[in-house]
């Protein structure tokens, strides 16, 4: 009897055990369920997002960086002390859009961006975040060579899921500037080329991504005027429809006021994370005459400054591509990174446009950095050559990463091949420069002052048949410095003012021009620049 209870007792405590196990599992189960529940419900736009194509295009190229690497690990450490030793003097922005699989001619393919993310971390690149950004704009902290900042416009899905995996392999961060109107919509929005609420709180999250501020209404085209011709939010005066008009200077700045903070509050809302940037919808800020409105400019970027640190635009026609420390400055430059660049094309920009050292030659053997602000410019054969277009009068170009240089001697070799005239430019700053002008009858000292949008002439001298050595080689050259500005030919001064008049600057960038009429071509072949350090003491 007494061993029958104890098999019943001990068949219990099997049973119990059983159960107690079962119902461990099953909570384990339920646990486990609910976890990926819970992460699917958070992370579900990595899988309503993902792509097969990103196995061979993401996964395994990251997978082959990472084996590498680790076998690489020494001479990235070594080019990683020699570029924090050397300090740089300038950021250049990166701007991008989409990274998409089938090339558009305008957003970056997700083969082009693989490559180059690889080659600027090859090459010693590596990002700044904002806030660092901010502090080396104040000269509160240094930053080593090769530092770069990235950013997105729009807050597209394929700005962020091709190309996060990318910035956790390499360290990169970037910045991710939101349209709030499309992209802060209910959580469930069918919205599937913007990213929503839910990814924008991930981003913000993560140790990879800032986001600020892309406008709310502001990326749109509006009428602006009576016969439907359309315009931009912050460049035109909106027409009114209901009242038969356009809206009044005093209506554009309130509304303008209205849109930079109405965006600003809703990520700094919706994030919980303070919002200090703004990129200007389509790069537009009134920059140009092509609009109706001609003080936008000043209202856009004296309105965007009450509300925001720093605003970003792009640069198309300014050679002046990076961004200098000034606690003053409040328009960033961004590089506009082309459709169709590999990772070799975007640091061969970047090695263009890094600050030039003195003394400095230039022997023309390929492109190194100058820009042309207007007109054509090559280089063949050793030589600089510039030709004007049937639009333009002339051509010029600029040697990017010269505009620190101050109490400098340029000198050159030109021949003018067609038309008559041609100039050296000195101290160029923001399309601001001095220009020593030699043509037909002489040689002149100009200023031209991109404010008031004209040339002034500061002194000029007649000099017979200066340029009688058309078809030959002359060597001019120009000096700039504190003390003095002359302009040169055969090493001889011609032309000397002195640097203390009023609103002469004395630093900035070089540069070379070609002037005539319009329509006809100007041709001019420069050969071995050299540029040099005043020593005035």
């Amino acid at each position: 009897m007494l061993n029958g209870e104890q098999d019943k007792y001990m068949k219990f405590l099997q049973t119990k055990k059983i159960l107690i196990k079962k119902i461990i599992i099953i909570i384990l189960i339920l646990a486990m369920q609910v976890t990926g529940l819970g992460l699917f419900y958070v992370y579900q736009g990595y899988v309503y997002n993902f792509k097969t194509s990103y196995i061979k295009k993401i996964y395994l190229p990251i997978s082959k960086y990472k084996l590498k690497n680790v076998r690489n690990l020494a001479k990235a450490a070594d080019k990683k002390i020699i570029n924090e030793i050397r300090q740089t003097k300038s950021i250049p922005v990166l701007l991008y859009h989409g990274v998409i699989e089938e090339d558009d001619g305008y957003n970056t393919t997700l083969d082009d961006f693989r490559d180059q993310m690889f080659a600027l971390k090859a090459d010693g690149y590596q990002t700044v975040n904002l806030e660092d950004f901010q502090k080396f704009m104040k000269d509160e902290i240094v930053l080593p060579k090769k530092s770069i900042l990235i950013t997105f416009d729009d807050a597209r899905k394929d700005s962020f899921y091709p190309v996060d995996p990318f910035l956790r392999t390499l360290n990169y961060e970037a910045v991710m500037f939101v349209i709030t109107k499309y992209s802060m919509v209910p959580q469930d929005s069918d919205e599937t080329f913007f990213l929503n609420k839910k990814e924008l709180k991930i981003l913000s999250d993560s140790n990879h991504w800032s986001v600020q501020s892309h406008s709310h209404d502001g990326h749109d085209i509006y009428k602006i005027n009576n016969r439907g011709k359309e315009g931009y939010y912050l460049t035109d005066r909106l027409w009114l429809e209901s009242e038969q008009r356009n809206e009044t200077k005093q209506e554009f700045r309130q509304r303008v006021r209205a849109d930079l903070l109405k965006s600003k509050n809703i990520l700094e809302k919706e994030l919980g994370k303070e919002v200090v940037g703004y990129a200007y919808p389509f790069g537009e800020l009134g920059q140009d005459d092509e609009h109706n409105y001609s003080q936008a400019e000043e209202v856009v970027i004296e309105e965007a400054s009450k509300v925001y640190s720093y605003s970003f635009h792009q640069v198309w026609t300014d050679p002046r591509k990076r961004t200098y420390p000034d606690k003053d400055d409040f328009l960033i430059r961004r590089i506009d990174v082309l459709a169709g660049w590999d990772g070799e094309d975007l640091v061969n920009v970047l090695d263009q446009t890094e600050d030039k050292q003195l003394p400095y030659s230039d022997d023309f053997s390929t492109n190194h950095g100058w820009f042309a602000s207007w007109g054509n410019i090559s280089t063949t054969d050793n030589s600089l050559y510039l030709t004007s277009t049937r639009t333009d009068q002339g051509s010029m170009a600029v040697l990017e990463g010269s505009f620190l240089w101050k109490n400098i001697d340029i000198s050159a070799e030109v021949n003018i091949i067609q038309g008559d005239s041609f100039s050296l430019i000195g101290a160029y700053q923001d399309n601001s420069f001095l220009a020593c002008n030699f043509y037909e009858q002489g040689l002149s000292l100009t200023k031209y002052n991109k404010a008031r949008g004209i040339e002034e002439l500061i002194s000029e001298t007649n000099l017979a048949n200066i340029l009688s050595l058309k078809n030959t080689k002359a060597k001019v050259g120009m000096r700039v410095s504190e003390q003095n500005i002359s302009c040169q030919l055969n090493g001889s001064d011609i032309l000397v003012i002195n640097s203390s008049l009023p609103n002469i600057n004395s630093e900035g960038g070089i540069g070379i021009r070609t002037w005539g009429n319009l329509g006809e071509t100007e041709v001019v072949e420069i050969k071995n620049l050299q540029v040099k350090y005043i020593n005035n003491n």
